[in-house]
């Protein structure tokens, strides 16, 4: 609950608008110049995904032009009493209504003063300068709550309110499950979703239906579905059934999806240390998975039958996903495959290859051991990273690996993308030896020096820690220096009139005048007597 003394009554909504929005609104209105705007009744602005977008605006509040806004205000009503969150949202009681805001892609929440709102984020123009765009900023009387976005996609489902004024957040979609309560049986949600699927089609590829399924797998995307599959030794181009037919492959997913579940919070502070193959060009693998990797590269040219064949086994280390077994004849699973007479499946394991069966920590992840290439799948929608070519002489139980063009990565940075990467929250600047925090980069209150100089840093190459930036070509340094007349201009335009640095002077090819020299009998004349 906030705390005594916070006036939390909503004020009003201030939402950044698209390019396409920002044609439809005078030259001098706060759209147009780039800057967050407050909307009104009368909005109709959607946000979400292409198939499910909401209004920004509640919508039983919502006028229409001709009527004009309301007056006053139904939002003026509201008043943040409470907060609650899943991992995907943000809940927000304000009494006559519940807001659950869903982060989807590059969503951030910042909470500061409004006067720091007012005189810096709703200021600053958000192309080029701000970078962050506010989603959604709830405007209270001496404070602001922002969603900050990379790209404007989030998920607002309004609540319409009871009939005692109180609404309820069971008004509200059912949130994904909670991972981390003792209530929870992913085993038995798994075991449970295995049977309701046996009749189904499962010829689609078994990584794209987990991120699909988010009441079985909660938290899966695009970062964590590749790493999953690596740490399981699976194939990227695996369909459902091929995965969730076989006790051994299912056994391994559900020890990965674990794994990430029960990281400490220091590790997942560093989910860049332990992202083995997402956008990666290369990565160090222990020397026997590193063995059964070549042994699918070199795979003979003549067709087999991948769900038959065990000739050609799956690359996992147990080493990785050292958290536990799953061989209690009481599980769930097993109880499942018992049922389904598939216990003596093949396991797609290489014989007599695991001894001992988990490595030391310094033969399992030590920074001496070579890399390997990391080969991306472009799909239709996503890419897919994998440290295995798909080899194209196999046939499954369905041509889903034809609809996939299998690429060598070229030309990455060798650096790792990370769900952190992007984040619209305060921004650091040195002046002198000391940090000054801003809540927002290109903060019209820094001073003209620093501010220019922290947006050349931002708009220089990226450089690796330790290692030095490479000179810029004159073509470069040119190109910068009209990225900072540009920037100027907008700034100017958002209402920041800044003087950009001037010039040096140039040099005058006129030679400057020499020294005469003095003969040795003029400088004993001039020399001083005591």
């Amino acid at each position: 609950a906030p705390e005594a003394g916070i006036k939390l009554q909503l004020l009003g909504i201030d939402i950044d608008a698209t390019e396409a929005e920002e044609t439809k609104f005078p030259k001098d209105h706060p759209a147009s110049l780039g800057l967050p705007y407050q909307i009104d009744s009368t909005c109709t602005v959607k946000r979400g995904t292409n198939l499910s977008q909401g209004p920004v605006y509640p919508p039983m509040w919502h006028t229409t032009k001709a009527a004009g806004p309301a007056d006053p205000d139904p939002l003026t009503t509201l008043e943040l009493k409470d907060l609650s969150y899943t991992y995907r949202s943000l809940i927000l009681d304000l009494g006559a209504l519940h807001l659950s805001i869903q982060w989807l892609t590059h969503t951030s929440a910042l909470f500061c003063s409004r006067s720091d709102y007012e005189s810096t984020i709703k200021f600053v123009h958000k192309k080029g300068v701000r970078r962050a765009r506010v989603g959604l900023a709830l405007v209270f009387e001496d404070h602001v709550l922002v969603f900050l976005s990379s790209d404007l996609v989030f998920q607002v489902p309004d609540q319409t309110p009871s009939q005692n004024g109180r609404s309820s957040r069971s008004d509200l979609p059912p949130p994904p499950p909670d991972f981390y309560s003792p209530k929870w049986s992913f085993l038995a949600d798994l075991a449970k979703w295995i049977r309701k699927r046996v009749n189904c089609d499962r010829s689609g590829l078994a990584c794209e239906v987990m991120r699909a399924n988010n009441e079985t797998f909660p938290g899966i995307g695009v970062y964590t579905v590749v790493e999953l599959f690596f740490l399981a030794g699976l194939s990227m181009q695996l369909t459902e059934a091929e995965v969730f037919t076989n006790p051994s492959r299912t056994a391994r997913i559900a020890l990965a999806y674990l794994q990430f579940l029960h990281r400490s919070e220091p590790q997942r502070l560093k989910y860049l240390d332990w992202l083995h193959v997402y956008a990666k060009d290369r990565t160090r693998l222990p020397e026997r998975m590193a063995f059964l990797a070549k042994i699918v590269e070199l795979s003979a040219e003549d067709l087999w039958i991948r769900d038959e064949n065990t000739t050609l086994y799956d690359v996992f280390e147990p080493s990785l996903v050292s958290v536990g077994t799953l061989s209690d004849e009481s599980d769930p699973l097993t109880v499942l495959y018992a049922d389904e007479e598939l216990l003596d499946s093949p396991t797609f394991l290489r014989p007599k290859h695991y001894s001992p069966l988990f490595l030391a920590s310094s033969d399992a992840s030590s920074l001496s051991l070579p890399r390997r290439h990391v080969y991306t799948y472009r799909g239709a929608k996503k890419q897919l990273w994998s440290i295995t070519p798909f080899p194209t002489n196999s046939q499954g139980c369905s041509d889903t690996h034809d609809k996939i063009v299998p690429t060598e990565i070229t030309g990455v940075p060798r650096r790792c993308y990370w769900t952190l990467e992007y984040c619209g929250n305060a921004h650091l600047v040195r002046i002198g030896s000391s940090d000054v925090v801003v809540p927002c980069y290109g903060d019209p209150n820094l001073p003209e020096y620093y501010a220019i100089r922290d947006l050349k840093n931002r708009m220089l190459p990226p450089v690796l820690p330790g290692a030095r930036r490479a000179v810029l070509t004159s073509e470069e340094a040119a190109s910068l220096h009209d990225e900072i007349e540009e920037y100027g201009k907008v700034c100017q335009e958002s209402g920041r009139a800044m003087v950009m640095e001037k010039n040096e002077p140039e040099k005058s090819n006129a030679q400057k005048p020499k020294k005469k020299r003095l003969s040795a009998d003029q400088r004993l004349a001039l020399m001083p007597i005591n």
